[in-house]
């Protein structure tokens, strides 16, 4: 891992949630052969992915003007290439009722509802490794998690902005869907 993030390596490094599975898998395996009782997958609700104090970052924010999201008066947030969330404009956080700062370098798990959260790491971990665009440019219809556990449906679109070379940002502009 850590000589992945330093970049000495050909594979960018395994997105922490991936790395929290295998970890509790082979805690898993090593506990039960000493006769420990299992202990469920705590999942993406763990520390690790949802508190900025304890969020393990494994490379730093790519180089990218944030003002486009920071600035914006519709409901934008921006999330580099290791799923952490890295500009949230003030639309954007009131309406998930955070602040913007807070939810700044937060996971992008932390507003993807539970329900969601395999699938949305599954994805990304598969556009990562193999270069596919399934909703990049793509409208879509899904919820939002909001910081009072409740859902949003909104409409967005994710792009790809331009970043550094080797590196990438991902914008979604966000519009709730009236009932």
């Amino acid at each position: 891992i850590r000589l992945a993030a330093g970049g000495h390596l050909l594979i960018r490094p395994a997105l922490p949630e991936i790395v929290a599975l295998r970890d509790w898998a082979c805690e898993q395996v090593l506990a039960q052969a000493h006769d420990v009782l299992p202990t469920p997958w705590a999942g993406a609700d763990h520390p690790r992915f949802i508190d900025p104090a304890v969020v393990q970052h494994t490379a730093p924010v790519p180089a990218w003007d944030a003002e486009l999201v920071t600035s914006s008066v519709r409901s934008v947030v921006a999330a580099d290439d290791n799923n952490r969330l890295v500009a949230v404009s003030g639309p954007a956080a009131a309406m998930l009722g955070w602040d913007a700062a807070e939810l700044t370098g937060r996971r992008v798990v932390t507003i993807v509802p539970p329900s969601m959260r395999e699938a949305h790491v599954a994805g990304f971990t598969r556009h990562l490794t193999t270069g596919e665009t399934h909703v990049l440019g793509v409208a879509l219809q899904l919820p939002v998690l909001r910081a009072d556990g409740t859902e949003i449906l909104c409409s967005f679109m994710i792009e790809r902005a331009a970043a550094e070379v080797g590196r990438a940002v991902y914008v979604a502009w966000l519009d709730p869907v009236e009932d």
